[in-house]
């Protein structure tokens, strides 16, 4: 079996500071960059160069995973975490921890829509399960809860809990 091949210019991200992981748009012409300096660059693939006017300080560390739906951007890092963002660089949620070891990838199963799981494995093998559908949800709860009079006042133990949380 022959394989045809085309090769194109290549497109150079020069204005990237230490590219470690890519990801492409579903129509391949977006790109989202995560960096050694755990920074997330978008790029425009016809050429226009970088779409935002400063990368998404994403992680401490380097990012070592990354993939993007129409919607978010998830990147994985060195910190053993996974962070959401939404398309103009928002977080969402706080940091999915559970890994043991430094992420290497993050992907999609085929039913992402009616599942909104996204699975991710480390460095060693192990792999996760992680429901961003309830992260989401979660994220908007605390949006509601975080300044409720009721939350400030108290501090009982469920107060306590709630303002970690949500922190």
């Amino acid at each position: 079996m022959h394989l045809a091949t085309r090769s194109h210019p290549p497109h150079s991200i020069d204005r990237i500071d230490f590219p470690s992981t890519v990801a492409f748009s579903a129509d391949g012409q977006t790109v989202v960059i995560g960096s050694y300096q755990g920074q997330v660059y978008f790029w425009n693939w016809r050429g226009k160069g970088v779409d935002r006017e400063s990368p998404i300080e994403a992680h401490a560390e380097a990012i070592t995973a990354i993939a993007f739906d129409d919607e978010r951007i998830y990147t994985g890092s060195v910190d053993k975490t996974i962070r959401l963002w939404n398309l103009d660089g928002e977080p969402i949620g706080g940091a999915l921890r559970g890994h043991r070891h430094i992420i290497r990838s993050i992907s999609f199963p085929a039913d992402f829509r009616e599942s909104e799981e996204i699975r991710s494995i480390d460095v060693k093998g192990k792999i996760h399960n992680w429901e961003v559908r309830s992260t989401a949800k979660l994220e908007d709860a605390c949006d509601r809860l975080r300044d409720h009079s009721i939350l400030q006042s108290r501090s009982d133990r469920t107060a306590q809990q709630v303002r970690r949380i949500c922190q």
